[in-house]
């Protein structure tokens, strides 16, 4: 069995108490701004909260992360919650050219051609540009 190091979120944990909030009261108001976010009612009860308060979710899924943000009036970083970071982020490259980067491995010398027909092709056509 593997163990998961969690860290609480004490921030939540300090705004629920400030606010008067139990874990079964906050995912009732949660599930109701849900259910008018959504049109469909949430499914969160007092040991989805709990989870929140130990840290086992670091980021609520989008229409959860809105309806908490709705009902507490703050942003989710606000109330201790960490954005996940993309990994792989797109290169600023016209969808439109066909010598858009990819991600392949080839020999120095290959590389280096590669790079001189793009800049030749990028200065010749107007839809091979950055964006």
């Amino acid at each position: 069995m593997q163990c998961m190091d969690t860290t609480r979120n004490v921030v939540l944990e300090a705004w629920m108490a400030e606010h008067g909030y139990s874990s079964n009261s906050l995912a009732d108001d949660v599930n109701m701004a849900l259910d008018r976010l959504t049109g469909r009612p949430g499914g969160l009860d007092g040991s989805s909260v709990r989870g929140w308060k130990a840290g086992r979710v670091l980021w609520p899924k989008s229409a959860t992360r809105k309806a908490l943000e709705d009902v507490s009036g703050l942003p989710a970083v606000a109330l201790g919650y960490v954005p996940r970071v993309s990994v792989v982020e797109r290169p600023p490259w016209s969808a439109a050219c066909p010598w858009a980067p990819r991600t392949f491995s080839v020999s120095p010398s290959i590389a280096a051609a590669l790079a001189w027909r793009l800049a030749l092709f990028t200065s010749d056509d107007s839809t091979c540009t950055r964006v």
